[in-house]
């Protein structure tokens, strides 16, 4: 999600919404090429804000996390 091809185009925004738009499960950032301290809540906030403003339902995040919960390992 980090990569400069992406985010000069597109913005970390917007390349999160396109992402979970089609069907991203999961976001993984390296944060390594610039260290950001706030990139797990900046990139919360702007899902957050997907939602209430309704260009992301609530029910396909919660299809997300009920497809990531089955692949955890059963204890």
């Amino acid at each position: 999600m980090q990569a400069v091809a992406i985010t000069r185009r597109y913005g970390r925004d917007e390349a999160v919404a396109m992402a979970l738009e089609a069907g991203l499960d999961l976001l993984v950032f390296a944060n390594q090429q610039v260290y950001d301290a706030r990139i797990v809540d900046e990139t919360l906030d702007n899902v957050v804000n997907l939602v209430r403003t309704g260009r992301i339902t609530e029910a396909r995040i919660d299809q997300s996390v009920a497809r990531v919960d089955a692949l955890r390992p059963q204890r």
